[in-house]
């Protein structure tokens, strides 16, 4: 909910729910990725809360902020895949290609659009390419719907509660949404235990704003 509501539920300042609820996806960004993405990886690139400060653009220009993501493909129905995402500058194989290689396994299946920023990755992956330009969404077992679902269920969370998070603060709103996603199909006392697993950080209200995590940068694994 938002820090307003959750405000209103506890009769404490806004600011205070506010600091509370940053805390949290602090917390839950407060991991570690202890295996690599494999078997088959979909990636892909999505673009939320808009920035008034750019002038608009559309397609891949557009002013709003660059989100990449990339899920695992699980075939099992009880399990639910693991996303991982990261706010990134530019959508160019520069900046996505270095989060590929840390992330996924090599030789892995890689689906993805027709996108050119996932070009030249054949020598380390195998690839499966559908054309949405063309309105190509589905070609077998080639298609990044998983992924797409994903997204989906992101744009409803931000614009039907949280709204305009600023870009400063916009990859804790990303933490939380990927645990949750992530825990969706396992049972309320084992999400609250790894929740609490992952409780070890304090962080000062002064503090909130250097707790960034950028994937890009950063990747949080062992290989």
């Amino acid at each position: 909910m938002s820090s307003y509501q959750l405000a209103k539920e506890l009769g404490i300042t806004q600011k205070s729910a506010w600091y509370l609820e940053s805390n949290i996806r602090i917390m839950l960004g407060n991991k570690t990725y202890t295996r690599m993405l494999n078997d088959i990886v979909e990636v892909d690139e999505v673009y939320v809360v808009r920035d008034v400060t750019k002038v608009t653009k559309q397609g891949h220009g557009t002013n709003k902020q660059k989100v990449f993501g990339m899920r695992q493909r699980n075939s099992d129905k009880n399990e639910s895949g693991e996303l991982r995402i990261t706010i990134v500058d530019k959508v160019n194989s520069k900046t996505l290609h270095p989060i590929i290689i840390d992330n996924v396994k090599r030789l892995s299946w890689l689906m993805s659009d027709e996108w050119r920023a996932y070009n030249n990755l054949e020598h380390k992956y195998n690839r499966g390419v559908v054309n949405h330009s063309k309105r190509q969404y589905v070609d077998g077992d080639f298609h990044t719907n998983s992924i797409e679902g994903a997204w989906s269920h992101l744009r409803k969370l931000i614009s039907g509660t949280h709204h305009r998070p600023s870009p400063e603060h916009l990859q804790k709103y990303l933490d939380e949404f990927e645990f949750r996603y992530n825990h969706r199909k396992k049972p309320l006392e084992c999400i609250f235990k790894q929740a609490v697993k992952q409780s070890d950080v304090r962080t000062k209200h002064s503090e909130i704003r250097k707790k960034l995590r950028p994937l890009a940068n950063n990747p949080k694994h062992t290989k």
